[in-house]
């Protein structure tokens, strides 16, 4: 049964057919908003020497999901990495729906190993494009678009792993640059009546061998 408390309000959810995101897409269509589903245009093979690399799931996955949400949901698709990734997804979710009420930058990158012994230039970059740049840029460009006193808040998906866990270099500071992201946006962002807060959630169950 679909409450009706969020009627008309349109959600952007990042990488929102993944674990924790899928549980995000269902949660706030459950409320009766209309869920736009990002996934990446396409698939990323795990880069040469890294064991595991936990991305955000494509296309085949996002639709399903989409079919079963119903309420109007659908997929958008963008790699978050590249330079205008925020500005093309944020015109294709306002195209197809209108202004974003809600936010939520859940699309995360992690990848085994990622700690000191395997550190490169590579594997940082690649953490925080997704886990901090791309938040900060389309959170940027949702703000720059609202108008009037149309409703608007941020949810960054951050992590317990923000707070320094061993083996978690890249993924672990990106996640603290989240939240310090967060802080900033809040602060900056809270004049305007939108709200800016982070969630981090505790270990996950995942479908993921």
């Amino acid at each position: 049964m679909i409450d009706t408390r969020l009627s008309g309000q349109n959600v952007l959810v990042t990488g929102g057919a993944g674990n924790i995101g899928a549980a995000i897409s269902r949660a706030f269509a459950a409320e009766g908003a209309r869920v736009a589903i990002h996934h990446l245009a396409r698939d990323r093979p795990a880069p040469e020497g890294v064991e595991q690399a936990y991305v955000t799931p494509a296309a085949d996955v996002a639709t399903a999901l989409a079919r079963e949400l119903g309420n109007g949901a659908y997929t958008v698709s963008a790699d978050l990495p590249e330079p205008d990734a925020a500005a093309r997804l944020v015109d294709e979710a306002t195209r197809r729906a209108g202004p974003i009420n809600v936010l939520v930058n859940n699309a995360a990158h992690c990848e085994v190993p990622d700690g000191v012994d395997t550190l490169t230039h590579g594997s940082l970059e690649r953490h925080y494009r997704v886990n901090a740049i791309a938040p900060a840029l389309l959170t940027a460009e949702v703000a720059r678009r609202r108008r009037g006193d149309e409703p608007l808040c941020v949810v960054n998906i951050s992590t317990d792993a923000a707070r320094a866990f061993p083996g978690q270099t890249g993924y672990g500071t990106s996640k603290a640059a989240l939240e310090a992201l967060t802080r900033s946006n809040a602060l900056d962002l809270a004049a305007r009546g939108v709200r800016v807060n982070a969630v981090a959630p505790g270990p996950v169950q995942s479908r993921r061998p």
